[in-house]
């Protein structure tokens, strides 16, 4: 399973280029996922989600137990705790399919009561040659590669380049199998973010 921005529910998504209605999922305010909307289980049976792809398996669960990487669970406390303070956060990230660029924006709102909604809407696609690592038909080996949850660049040999130029440099057009692809930050995108949480806490 992967995620959308290090958080649970992002998949990846299968070449099927339609309108995808605004996803949103719901957690009280002990963290656990207690409500997703339709939109989100017709996407998930859409887009391969796997254990997750069933409401019935995620319900009640800890939203973190779904980020393994320390850095992303950093990052989205503190915005869960802005949108429990009040500030509504907003943000842009790409979460692609094999053959197409797409950008969503995410937007995060708190309740008197500690439930914070995550709702994702599609801003933009743009239609590209495949890419196979983003395909989850392939089958995958035992290794992994590192990407950005926040602009989808990939970790080749510690430069963070598109992931065009990251199959190629590290080998991973064609073959038997693939890399699973472990979600973290990117060094540039870990500052924007940082900065915005600092303006947001600051009421800039």
């Amino acid at each position: 399973m992967s995620a959308w921005g290090g958080l649970p529910f992002r998949f990846l998504l299968r070449d099927v280029k339609s309108k995808i209605p605004t996803i949103r999922y719901w957690i009280d305010s002990q963290d656990r996922v207690v409500r997703v909307n339709d939109e989100w289980a017709v996407f998930a049976s859409k887009n391969d989600g796997g254990p997750v792809g069933s409401a019935v398996g995620i319900l009640g669960q800890p939203l973190w137990s779904f980020v393994k990487d320390a850095s992303l669970r950093i990052i989205y406390r503190e915005l869960v705790i802005l949108a429990r303070n009040g500030r509504p956060v907003d943000f842009s990230f790409r979460c692609d399919a094999p053959s197409f660029r797409r950008v969503f924006k995410m937007r995060l709102t708190g309740d008197n009561a500690g439930v914070v909604e995550f709702a994702s809407t599609l801003e933009s696609e743009e239609a590209r040659d495949a890419v196979a690592l983003l395909d989850c038909r392939q089958p995958r080996n035992e290794e992994f590669v590192r990407m950005c949850s926040w602009c989808q660049r990939v970790d080749a040999r510690g430069q963070w380049v598109p992931i065009e130029t990251a199959v190629v440099e590290l080998g991973l057009i064609k073959g038997p199998s693939l890399p699973a692809i472990t979600h973290t930050l990117c060094e540039e995108c870990n500052g924007k973010v940082m900065a915005q949480i600092s303006a947001l806490e600051s009421g800039a």
